[in-house]
């Protein structure tokens, strides 16, 4: 128990949030019966949360009330994980393009299988299937554990149209694209209408 605990303060002094159990077995040495008994122990007393199995994410003092960090602070480690691609899309992304005024309670996470919602505390991530996921045009968006990728703005865009019930409709979406229009690029955008090759989208957008 103390093991893993030290394990914990060593991985944060680092700057990590999260980590694997199949990194945790390596690191420590641990059979996986002690590894398992130690996690349940610390996830009892709130310091380790498991949103996936054989995943684990490190709370501290200064954000269990929400039930944990940010998940935009280890989505990134958690899709290559679990092997999928992805990015960061919907009103989530719009928030990160500059729609400050948009209240998003969930980071929206665009991929290409379906995911189980995960919800920890006041924390949860909505998984969004697309199948174009990997043709899609992102960015890199800095966070405190490195970097994350973003739908662009155009790409962003797009999938609010498209994904408009998961975007709060489409008056909520018309004042989104107040907030980011001036910022999307036309010639990019029809590039995104080339991938999703849908021209009543593509109206709809226009």
């Amino acid at each position: 128990h103390e093991k893993l605990e030290n394990y914990l303060e060593t991985l944060q002094e680092r700057g990590e949030v999260a980590f694997t159990k199949k990194e945790a077995l390596l690191d420590l040495r641990m059979t996986e019966i002690a590894f398992d008994r130690s996690s349940q122990r610390l996830i009892k007393k709130q310091h380790l949360i498991k949103p996936l199995s054989g995943f684990y994410v490190i709370a501290t003092p200064e954000n269990r009330v929400m039930g944990g960090p940010d998940p935009i602070n280890y989505i990134n480690k958690l899709m290559k994980f679990i092997e999928q691609p992805y990015y960061i899309g919907l009103l989530s992304a719009a928030l990160r393009h500059g729609a400050t005024h948009q209240a998003v309670m969930e980071l929206q996470v665009i991929t290409t299988k379906p995911i189980k919602t995960i919800i920890i505390g006041r924390q949860r991530v909505r998984f969004i299937v697309n199948k174009h996921t990997k043709e899609i045009p992102t960015t890199e968006l800095k966070t405190k554990q490195g970097h994350v990728l973003i739908s662009t703005v155009e790409a962003t865009a797009f999938d609010l149209v498209r994904f408009y019930k998961k975007s709060g409709g489409y008056s909520h979406i018309a004042t989104v694209f107040l907030e980011i229009g001036s910022k999307i690029n036309v010639t990019k955008l029809g590039k995104i209408a080339d991938i999703y090759n849908d021209t009543p989208l593509t109206q709809r957008v226009g």
